[in-house]
């Protein structure tokens, strides 16, 4: 079994769910630390035909904290809310699938949950049933174990955990991880290599690595599916 493990982000961009549809399983980590400056609370959007950042407001986000103990400020989260809604209308409103994206953020944003964690996990799973992704998605806290173990030694106790053989990591991973930390325990490491083809986008150019929720609501969800999940390549761990 093909296993994927990843902090969960908010409404990441098309690489996180090529990675979600390569594996029969996927683990949400929710309890590591919090990154300050990743992609947990945060992904881009093209506002005014720009590259703009948009970002979840925490209450004491913290490295020393994990994810599923991070809070979503709950006094300025109905402002900024309102004020996201308002810039994707604003600018994106004349895209042919404007509406699928909306529904999508007002479904994940209706119950935000206490934690960043619980927020940034209803964005995947709305996300992956618009676009028929079928890969399990579970809570990595859920399952058990040892979260102060490190690395590695984590990602294998998972792995052991749901039976899985093959552990399937992002690119990043290729500067913390080698085959002979796995195969030792009978898990093969491979990495996927996102390939983010070009969409149709209408009034501006495209602009690659956006959120998900840009390519849904310039090309549609079937576009979505059909053309972009698939454009990926896995490799095995030297």
């Amino acid at each position: 079994m093909r296993i994927a493990i990843m902090q969960p982000y908010f409404f990441p961009y098309l690489g996180y769910f090529q990675l979600i549809s390569a594996v029969d399983l996927f683990l949400a980590l929710d309890d590591v630390s919090f990154i300050k400056k990743g992609w947990i609370h945060r992904n881009r959007l093209c506002f005014n035909g720009k590259t703009q950042w948009f970002t979840v407001p925490l209450q004491d986000a913290s490295q020393f904290r994990a994810i599923n103990e991070t809070r979503v400020c709950s006094q300025e989260f109905p402002r900024w809310k309102h004020k996201f809604l308002a810039s994707l209308a604003a600018f994106y409103k004349k895209q042919p699938f404007f509406a699928d994206g909306m529904n999508l953020v007002e479904e994940a944003l209706s119950q935000p949950g206490e934690s960043i964690a619980e927020l940034a996990v209803a964005s995947l799973r709305v996300c992956c049933r618009l676009l028929d992704i079928a890969t399990p998605l579970r809570i990595a806290s859920e399952a058990g174990g040892d979260p102060g173990l490190r690395r590695e030694a984590r990602l294998i106790e998972l792995c052991r955990r749901h039976n899985a053989d093959v552990y399937l990591n992002p690119p990043g991973g290729e500067a913390l991880y080698t085959r002979d930390m796995f195969a030792p325990q009978g898990i093969r490491l491979e990495f996927l290599h996102p390939v983010l083809a070009c969409y149709p986008v209408k009034g501006r150019d495209w602009i690659a690595g956006l959120s998900v929720l840009d390519a849904v609501m310039c090309c549609g969800p079937q576009h979505v599916r059909k053309n972009l999940l698939c454009g990926y390549d896995i490799v095995e761990a030297a």
